[in-house]
This record gives structure tokens, C-alpha cells and sequence, in this order.
């Protein structure tokens, strides 16, 4: 349903951290399936090609610039979201790091806590700032790692932030109840820059993995667009793997 602007009434799908990966493919799956879809990234000009691209083939897109780590810059971005389509129905967040790969003891205090910044404190506060902006029957998606559940040298600060995120997502869901869905989503190895950063650190097995055997990124898209707009409330709190996610969104599996 279209409001009088010409964007969708029932609420913006909001992708932080959409300039590249997981979250570009999000953007462009959602706003093709219809959504009004907020292309969120610190650097709005990376992707203005292809939300010009989707609205001039009918489709409702926007890009604002934000930094989840700057309140400020939130409250911007929301403000315009809201302008754009009304209010927030599904928050999804993607932004995050993994570099600079170092063991413990050689990277520095700095860079360790820009990564837990980054991929943990940053999705706080982002879904702390969209709940009173969200539209009934919300939902939130986080994107987590199968590095919350297992450890991996020179990766500590990426494994505590996602371990964190997956534990952020189940507290979250027995707060909001079912005022809100809210999951994580494990993707498992996906063609992305940041799989390429593995890839040139040469620091374990994992960097050693063939970008052929790598899952695409639009497949990853697909699975967030549908899980966001299924919501199934048995996965509600839960951290999911892309696999599982699948079987219950009754998808093809990979």
C-alpha cells in the first residue's frame, strides 16, 4: 500500500551498514519485494547509483548517511526515515569490522575496543534509538557470526562482539515480548570485502577457504528479507544459522 508521497504506509525496512556486501544485497532484495527500503551507510554516495537506479523503476528507496557509533548521526538518519516512509518496520543491522586480525596481546587497546564499538555497542544503539520510531507489529534483525560460538585465533575482539550480539538478541526478545520480533543471523562464509580481508590475513583455516565455495551475498539478502517479513516466533530471540533459517522459511536450501 502506497501513502502520498509515493512510499510504502506500512514502514521503512532500515539496513545499516548497506554501502557494500550482505547489506548492499538487502537493500536492492527489499526494495525490489516492494519495500520502502533506507540504504544506511556512512558514505550514502556508494550507493546512490543504485537507489536512483530502483526508483527510477518504481520501487521506494533512499540513502541517508549514518554512523552507529555517533547518537547524533542516528537520530539524523531516523529523522529522515521517518520523513520518508512514516516510521521504522524492520531494523536491520549489518554494519561491523573484523580488522585489524591480531592475536590479543599484539593488537591495540584502541583497536579492540573499535571492533566491540563497531559491531556490538553500535547495534545498541541503533535499535535503542529506532524503538520509539517503530511501526506496529516491528521486527529487528541482527547479523552475528558463527565466531559468537566458536573462538578463532587473532579474531578476540570479533568473537566477543558477536558473541555478545547473539546474547543482545535473546535478552532483547524477553524484553520486548511480543511487542517486536527480533533474531540474529549466522551467515556462515560469504562473499563479501570482509571475507576477502580474511582471506589476505593468512591467519588460520578459515583464511584459507576458496572464494568459489563461498556463499553469494544476494542469497544471504533473500534469507533477511524473508525472515523479516515472515517473523516466524519460533526463531523470536533466537541466533540462527543461514541453513536453519531456510528450513523454517520453507526456502531452498544452499
Amino acid at each position: 500500500m502506497m501513502n502520498e508521497n509515493g512510499t510504502g504506509s506500512s514502514g521503512a525496512v532500515f539496513v545499516l551498514g548497506a554501502s557494500r556486501g550482505i547489506g548492499f544485497a538487502t537493500g536492492v532484495q527489499s526494495a525490489r519485494q516492494g519495500h520502502s527500503t533506507v540504504f544506511g551507510c556512512r558514505n550514502p554516495k556508494a550507493v546512490e547509483g543504485v537507489v536512483t537506479e530502483l526508483t527510477l523503476a518504481g520501487h521506494c528507496a533512499l540513502a541517508v548517511q549514518v554512523d552507529a557509533e555517533e547518537p547524533a548521526s542516528i537520530h539524523e538518519a531516523y529523522r529522515q526515515t521517518v520523513g520518508f516512509a512514516g516510521s521504522i518496520r524492520t531494523l536491520i543491522y549489518n554494519a561491523g569490522t573484523i580488522e585489524p586480525l591480531a592475536l590479543f596481546s599484539d593488537i591495540s587497546e584502541y583497536d579492540w575496543e573499535r571492533i566491540i564499538h563497531a559491531n556490538l555497542l553500535g547495534a545498541a544503539r541503533a535499535v535503542r534509538h529506532a524503538l520509539p520510531l517503530l511501526s506496529p507489529d516491528p521486527r529487528i534483525i541482527l547479523l552475528s557470526s558463527g565466531a559468537a560460538r566458536h573462538a578463532v585465533e587473532g579474531w578476540s575482539a570479533y568473537c566477543v562482539s558477536k558473541a555478545g550480539l547473539s546474547m543482545l538478541t535473546k535478552a532483547l526478545a524477553l524484553e520486548l515480548g511480543k511487542k517486536a520480533f527480533i533474531a540474529a543471523l549466522s551467515p556462515g562464509m560469504v562473499d563479501t570485502d570482509m571475507q576477502a580481508e580474511i582471506r589476505a590475513s593468512g591467519r588460520g583455516a578459515i583464511s584459507a577457504v576458496a572464494r568459489d565455495t563461498l556463499t553469494p551475498a544476494p542469497l544471504v539478502a533473500e534469507t533477511l528479507v524473508a525472515l523479516a517479513d515472515q517473523a516466524p516466533r519460533a526463531l523470536h530471540g533466537c541466533d540462527v544459522t543461514l541453513e536453519e533459517a531456510r528450513r523454517m522459511l520453507n526456502m531452498d536450501q544452499i
